[in-house]
C-alpha cells in the first residue's frame, strides 16, 4: 500500500527524499562502476537531495583510493536474484559543484535526455540500435532504466488498491 511506503520512518533522508530517484540511480551507478574495479572520484551537483543522501550516508563508504577491487561479499544484496553491490569504496570525499558552474555535470542531463527520448521512441530503428549498443557496451544498466511493470499491473489487486488510494489522496489534496 502507498500509505505504508511511504509512511514515517524516522530517518530523514528516506522520509524527505524517499520519492526521489536521484539518489536510487547515483547508488545503482556507483556500484556498477565499483564493480568495473575504477576509483570513484565524484564531483556531484549540489542539489539538496544529493547533499543530503552524503550527510546521511558517508559513514558507509570506504574512502580507498585506488581501484576498487572485486569488493567484500558484505558490500552485495541479493534482490529477486540479481546481485547488486550497495557498499563500495570512493577514491576521496565526494565534491559538491554548481551545475550552472560546473558545465560539465550537465553532460548526465544530456545523456539521460538521449536515452529517455530513445525509450520513448524505440520503435525507431535508430534509437533501437542506440540501446542495443548503450546495454553492450555496459552504459546503461538494467536495475536503473528498465521499471519493473508489474508494479503498475491493473491485474494485479495490490496496484488496483494503491491506484485507488492515489485518486482518494488527489481528491483529498484539491478538496481541502
Amino acid at each position: 500500500m502507498i500509505g505504508k511506503e511511504v509512511a514515517k520512518t524516522g530517518i530523514s533522508l528516506h522520509d524527505k527524499w524517499g520519492l526521489d530517484l536521484t539518489t536510487t540511480c547515483l547508488s545503482g551507478l556507483l556500484g556498477l562502476w565499483a564493480d568495473r574495479d575504477v576509483a570513484l572520484d565524484l564531483v556531484l551537483d549540489d542539489s539538496k537531495p544529493l547533499l543530503d543522501w552524503w550527510n546521511d550516508a558517508k559513514d558507509l563508504y570506504e574512502i580507498r583510493p585506488g581501484t576498487s577491487g572485486l569488493g567484500k561479499p558484505e558490500e552485495y544484496v541479493t534482490i529477486e536474484g540479481t546481485k547488486s553491490r550497495v557498499r563500495f569504496p570512493l577514491a576521496a570525499v565526494p565534491t559538491f559543484a554548481s551545475s550552472e558552474v560546473t558545465l560539465g555535470l550537465q553532460i548526465a542531463d544530456v545523456v539521460a535526455a538521449v536515452i529517455s527520448d530513445a525509450f520513448q521512441h524505440k520503435h525507431l530503428s535508430t534509437n533501437q540500435v542506440l540501446l542495443r549498443e548503450a546495454l553492450s557496451a555496459g552504459a546503461i544498466d538494467e536495475k536503473c532504466i528498465f521499471p519493473d511493470f508489474s508494479y503498475v499491473d491493473p491485474k494485479h489487486p495490490a496496484v488496483r488498491a494503491n491506484q485507488q488510494l492515489l485518486w482518494e489522496i488527489i481528491y483529498r489534496s484539491i478538496n481541502k
